[in-house]
């Protein structure tokens, strides 16, 4: 199986292609992308979007990768991994999954998803699950994962939630053989951890006709 290393490398490339994440410029608030000496920077457990609306962050032993973020005016993007394989010191021992979260402009229209709606784009990958979890919905997919993540499983989950009028995509993708087993309760850490760390901002209401299209998901 490919290093956790070259598997991250890949998925950025890869998510550099979808139209959603295709961004540029940075405007994120990570942790300083290069320290003093113009040394790579540590990488940082979050990442603030949007003005500090949503920040983005992991569960226990996940780290941002500074090379991954992008942001512009109508969305972000941020890849999450192993903070060892990152390069920083961590005392957690975590599944070697990658994690992608992409963010969409505020709609205050927008409605919180459900697992139907998004499972609704991917029925051509496969959906073998629908969950309404509480804040997040989500979906397991059977095939897709090693088109992101050349050298991964095809079966991974999809997750999609609302954070201060924020529509936020997430994914999990793992190694070949995997199937990230551990790829539903990452996305339900990830987003509990998300919520505990971007602020409650009040939302206002949106003429109807701005609201966030439903095929928004599909491109995270």
């Amino acid at each position: 199986m490919r290093s956790v290393r070259s598997m991250l490398r890949a998925a950025i490339c890869g998510a550099l292609i979808l139209p959603f994440a295709a961004c540029v410029g940075g405007g994120g608030g990570a942790v300083g992308q290069l320290s003093k000496g113009g040394k790579p920077a540590e990488a940082p457990r979050g990442i603030a979007f949007f003005g500090g609306d949503v920040v983005v962050t992991g569960p226990a032993g996940y780290c941002v990768d500074p090379g991954s973020v992008q942001q512009r005016r109508d969305a972000a993007f941020a890849l999450l991994a192993s903070c060892s394989h990152l390069g920083r010191a961590a005392g957690d021992t975590v599944p070697p999954a990658v994690i992608t979260v992409s963010v969409l402009a505020r709609d205050a229209s927008a409605a919180p998803p459900t697992a139907s709606r998004l499972a609704a784009p991917w029925a051509n990958a496969g959906v073998a699950q629908k969950i309404d979890a509480g804040d997040i919905s989500l979906i397991q997919l059977e095939r897709g994962g090693d088109t992101l993540l050349p050298g991964g499983d095809p079966r991974h989950w999809r997750g999609a939630m609302l954070i201060n009028g924020h529509m936020v995509g997430l994914a999990a993708y793992g190694g070949t053989g995997s199937g990230v087993r551990e790829g539903r309760d990452i996305l339900i850490s990830t987003s509990r951890a998300m919520l505990k760390s971007s602020p409650r901002r009040a939302v206002t209401a949106k003429p109807a006709s701005t609201a966030t299209p439903p095929h928004a998901l599909k491109s995270e």
